[in-house]
């Protein structure tokens, strides 16, 4: 089958988006374990990125520490994006985070 290939903008936004979320796995998760998941069809790309660490409190995300404003940065450029970025986690439960873009902007 022929490869599929996105707009430029955002094959670049998803590579970004799955760099930050591992590099926040590696930087403050304590993970053993991460799984990257990429799922595609007509409409939209899924890349959920999940966890075995410490989890986190989705709702207190501030944009002064570095995970947090990574987050924050990392939703609203998905969100420009026509995207959406859902935050899964509960402390000490490790956590899920699933970014979706449409395939076209």
């Amino acid at each position: 089958s022929p490869e599929r290939r996105l707009e430029s903008h955002l094959e670049v936004l998803l590579f970004r988006a799955v760099q930050e979320l591992l590099g926040n796995v590696r930087e403050y998760a304590q993970a053993t374990q991460v799984k990257v998941t990429i799922d595609m069809d007509e409409a939209q790309v899924r890349a959920t990125v999940e966890d075995n660490g410490r989890g986190f409190n989705p709702e207190a995300l501030q944009a002064k520490d570095g995970e947090g404003r990574g987050l924050l940065t990392l939703r609203d450029r998905v969100m420009q994006a026509g995207g959406s970025i859902e935050f899964d986690s509960d402390s000490g439960k490790g956590s899920r985070i699933v970014v979706v873009v449409p395939t076209r902007s």
